[in-house]
């Protein structure tokens, strides 16, 4: 009986781990960045100056790309060896398609008494060879979110404050390009671990 209890005690808190986050960002020098991840930013042709980021999760660590380009926060994930892991580009809630725009809010509404959208980021992830060929879209007028480059996929990441049964807590959704759910985890921060830029 004990050894069922225990059983069903570590089944529940490896769900509740799993379905939450913890973030501590901090600046580092550019000589603790791998030397893979200053190749591909040397590629990206980023002109503003570059904020250099170690990210520590629960479970794992990455490195980070913090810059501003055309008009657009950005950033840009890395493995620790450098391998890249996605890029993030922040945008508002204007930016959104209005039928992503429905399917997440109809998502949010179900599940929250009442929440606020704090941050908005399209996330790209593909081998680097065609993030590169992406980035190139930029340099043109025409240029939107929905430009196509085959072997590139695209979602959201939305951070909410969220209030259920007079409790607030801060989320992140990842959604699809159709705006359906893929994963939902609550944020635990400390504010000293929280940078803004």
């Amino acid at each position: 009986m004990k050894k069922l209890i225990f059983y069903c005690f570590l089944c529940i808190s490896l769900a509740t781990y799993a379905q939450q986050k913890y973030e501590r960002e901090y600046k580092i020098p550019v000589s603790e960045v791998p030397q893979k991840a200053l190749d591909f930013i040397d590629s990206f042709d980023v002109t503003k100056k570059i904020k250099w980021y170690r990210e520590q999760g629960l479970d794992n660590t990455s490195v980070e790309a913090k810059f501003k380009l055309l008009g657009s926060t950005y950033s840009i994930e890395f493995s620790d060896d450098g391998e890249l892991q996605d890029i993030e580009r922040k945008i508002p809630l204007k930016e959104l398609p209005e039928s992503i725009k429905q399917a997440i809010a109809l998502d949010l509404k179900e599940r929250y008494d009442a929440y606020a959208i704090e941050k908005i980021q399209v996330q790209y992830t593909g081998e680097p060879e065609f993030l590169l060929m992406w980035r190139g879209f930029h340099n043109f007028p025409e240029y939107s979110m929905a430009t196509a480059v085959a072997g590139i996929q695209y979602g959201y990441e939305i951070i909410i404050r969220a209030r259920t049964k007079n409790k607030v807590q801060l989320f992140e959704f990842q959604f699809d390009k159709k705006g359906q759910k893929i994963t939902q985890k609550e944020i635990i921060t400390r504010d000293t671990d929280i940078l803004k830029f």
